[in-house]
């Protein structure tokens, strides 16, 4: 009995020795290196979605800082030409010096011209005012002893041109009419067809033809409210004359 007792106790413990080693979780190795690439498929689209989204925003970012720079830029060369033009009767009155300034600052504001294909652009429209022009005749508003304001008045749609020069508050009044034949991008050829002057709206000389006068616009600037523009006669053979003249004008 005793035997067969210790025999049955032996059999038992190894059965249970099997079993409990059976529960027992076998410990994995540690792995020694991490995998190459531990960042899901998605997240890396994700990651590189925002860092475009990112470089896209900061260029745009970069395109706006730079259009309000040029803007301000545009702003301040206006504001220093018309504070050198003011009370200079359209150029009459100025200085050499203040000569080579205006020339100077509407340099700069040609460099920036914001127009293409001024000579087609219905940007031109519009009443104008002179402000500044490097001529001396009757084109800077001169009649005899006074000055005069001058407009220009242009609609491309139509066709029509016209150049007045008023004084006294309009109660003396010239109307040079013209038209145009666009040359270039930027030319135009002006046709001076017939003036006609007026006192308290009484015509004195009533559309009195003009007939071979024509001029060379270089069109050099235009934007909302400024255009600039060098204008030269054209001879009989129909070339421009050495001399052109810079003219700078507001919009009304």
């Amino acid at each position: 009995m005793t035997r067969l007792a210790l025999s049955l106790v032996c059999c038992l413990l190894g059965y249970s020795l099997t079993i409990t080693t059976a529960f027992v979780p076998v410990r994995q190795p540690l792995h020694t290196h991490q995998p190459k690439d531990l960042q899901p498929k998605a997240y890396k689209s994700l990651a590189a979605n925002s860092n475009w989204f990112t470089s896209v925003l900061s260029k745009n970012n970069g395109s706006k800082g730079k259009s309000a720079a040029d803007a301000a830029a545009v702003a301040a060369l206006k504001q220093d030409l018309y504070a050198v033009a003011k009370n200079k009767d359209n150029g009459l009155k100025a200085t050499e010096s203040d000569k080579a300034k205006i020339l100077s600052l509407a340099s700069e504001l040609i460099k920036r011209n914001p127009t293409k294909n001024i000579a087609t652009s219905d940007k031109v429209d519009g009443t104008w005012r002179l402000v500044y022009t490097s001529t001396s005749g009757g084109s800077a508003g001169k009649l005899g002893p006074f000055v005069g304001q001058v407009l220009q008045k242009i609609d491309t749609a139509g066709g029509d041109y016209v150049n007045f020069v008023r004084l006294f508050g309009g109660l003396v009044e010239g109307a040079l009419v013209a038209t145009w034949e666009v040359k270039g991008a930027n030319e135009w050829k002006v046709i001076f067809q017939d003036i006609t002057f007026r006192v308290f709206g009484i015509p004195l000389v009533d559309k009195k033809p003009l007939s071979g006068q024509a001029g060379q616009w270089k069109l050099t600037y235009v934007d909302e409210d400024l255009r600039i523009l060098t204008a030269a006669a054209l001879t009989n053979e129909g070339k421009p004359a050495k001399v052109s003249n810079i003219y700078v004008l507001r919009r009304v």
